[in-house]
């Protein structure tokens, strides 16, 4: 599948190196089996709140900060950690009990801003602790006769967790035979990625399961026309190509290719297993799509609708509409001027989504649908967006667009990514490249922090990766590059 919807070799060592380097946390929230607990009693020694004192020198609405109390594992943490930076040497605890218990005491071991040091709660309760060691309180009964202790953790970023992190060592080359590939237009069709190179004159498809895979499979293919490359389209069912005279050609194994008997001027993309296109009939351009359905007949198109030069048409499933949207942006309409707006396509019609000014009109500009997260300034808590990323693509005068657009809102609206979402300066300007979203499987060392079913442990969980194929220079020359991406926070161990 494509996009945020999407259902790693040298890659995945890289990567997985990295989430071990870049934890979210200052301690990863595994299991606590503490030497500290003396009894498992959770009535007379239970806590029931617990919070850190305001501090707006610290961190504005500290006390805001959501945590987690887990009896059965011994642990309070705050699971959504705070902004990298934030100075956790000096915070004020603040606790409340299920019943009157007779002691809590604080024991910090190994701190970096002070010495190891305990002190009672029961008798100060405005001490402040340093967060940076290691911390826990430990609850004595009202009667003497019971002990629990809790390891108490302030967790704090170590890096930007919502930034888009290139890895330059895992840069590789495109699946071709040659390392001077001329064009390429890579698909993704049923799980299975599909690249066609023009390796001087020589048509190549490759084929891989994932999109870091180490060796593909090739084949030189032996085509009866000359293919317009860039012109390469998936269906689930089907593979399609237009020749240099706007022939349609179909294959279902990428080897044998027969002739649709349709001419069209370009193809939009794939929605289902029905292509989409532009014809150009007598002067007029008009939608159409191959196969037709028998009510089908092709109609004119809109005015503002661009008839080359579009993004990829990206399907997704979405929870406020009863069919599938699929939306591409940007373009080159009938008069020759670029365009900047948004279309979508429901099955049946096509729709203006949005002309934003703050889009630039673009040509040939690469989409991926992704995601992103807002951090609630108020209890720090974050919620995932599902986010359309639009880069590279020319602009009307020529030059490559080098500023990556963000949607929040399904391609309505378009604003500068945020600058953690920009693309860093290794990966050269480009235009024509595809985008798609695989996922791996991550998994974490020990066990991880338990879901709501106490006997079901979090020790694995889905990582989507970013991979950008290919992109051409300002004159035209391929990037011979697939790069690969990843939102830093999906890296990081969940925490439940």
């Amino acid at each position: 599948m494509l996009g945020m919807f999407n259902r790693i070799p040298l890659f995945l060592v890289a990567a997985l190196s990295l989430s071990l380097v870049m934890s979210c946390n200052k301690k990863d929230n595994d299991d606590v089996t503490s030497t500290n607990i003396y009894s498992t009693s959770t009535t007379s020694t239970q806590v029931t709140n617990f919070y850190l004192a305001a501090n707006e020198a610290v961190l504005a609405h500290l006390d805001s900060v959501f945590f987690t109390i887990d009896p059965d594992r011994s642990v309070i943490y705050n699971a959504d950690s705070l902004p990298m930076g934030t100075k956790v040497t000096a915070l004020q605890p603040k606790v409340s009990f299920g019943s009157t218990v007779g002691r809590v005491e604080f024991r910090i071991t190994g701190a970096t801003a002070h010495a190891d040091t305990t002190f009672s709660y029961t008798a100060s309760s405005s001490d402040s602790v340093d967060f940076t060691g290691h911390v826990v309180m430990v609850v004595t009964s009202s009667d003497g006769s019971q002990k629990k202790a809790y390891e108490v953790k302030v967790n704090v970023h170590k890096t930007k967790p919502d930034s888009l992190y290139w890895n330059r060592s895992a840069r590789r080359d495109l699946p071709g035979v040659t390392t001077t590939p001329l064009a390429q237009k890579t698909v993704c069709q049923n799980g299975r990625y599909l690249c066609l190179l023009n390796n001087g004159g020589q048509f190549v498809l490759s084929s891989a399961t994932h999109p870091a895979q180490g060796t593909w499979e090739k084949s030189v293919l032996d085509l009866p026309f000359t293919p317009v490359v860039e012109s390469f389209t998936a269906t689930p069912s089907a593979l399609y190509l237009l020749d240099t005279d706007g022939n349609l050609y179909t294959s279902s194994d990428g080897t044998s290719w027969t002739d649709c008997s349709v001419a069209w001027h370009s193809i939009v993309g794939a929605y289902g297993d029905k292509l989409l296109g532009v014809l150009s009939d007598g002067g007029t351009f008009k939608h159409d799509e191959y196969p037709r359905d028998a009510q089908f007949t092709p109609v004119a198109i809109e005015a503002a609708f661009p008839v080359s030069d579009f993004s990829q048409l990206i399907e997704v499933v979405n929870t406020w509409s009863v069919s599938n949207q699929a939306i591409m942006v940007g373009g080159t309409t009938a008069d020759g001027n670029a365009t900047a707006s948004v279309w979508g396509y429901d099955g049946t019609t096509w729709g203006l989504l949005s002309q934003n000014k703050a889009l630039p009109a673009l040509r040939a500009a690469t989409l991926v649908s992704y995601y992103s997260y807002q951090t609630n300034s108020t209890n720090f808590k974050t919620t995932q967006n599902a986010t359309w990323l639009l880069m590279g693509g020319r602009l009307s005068t020529g030059e490559l667009n080098t500023t990556v657009y963000a949607s929040t809102d399904q391609g309505i609206t378009w604003k500068k990514a945020d600058q953690g979402f920009q693309l860093p300066e290794f990966i050269p300007a480009f235009y024509g490249a595809q985008c798609f979203v695989h996922s791996d499987e991550m998994s974490a060392q020990g066990k991880a922090p338990r879901r709501a079913a106490p006997t079901q442990p979090v020790t694995s969980w889905q990582c989507p990766y970013v991979y950008l194929f290919g992109g051409y220079s300002s004159s035209g020359v391929l990037h011979n590059n697939v790069w690969q991406g990843v939102l830093i926070r999906m890296m990081f161990k969940p925490l439940y």
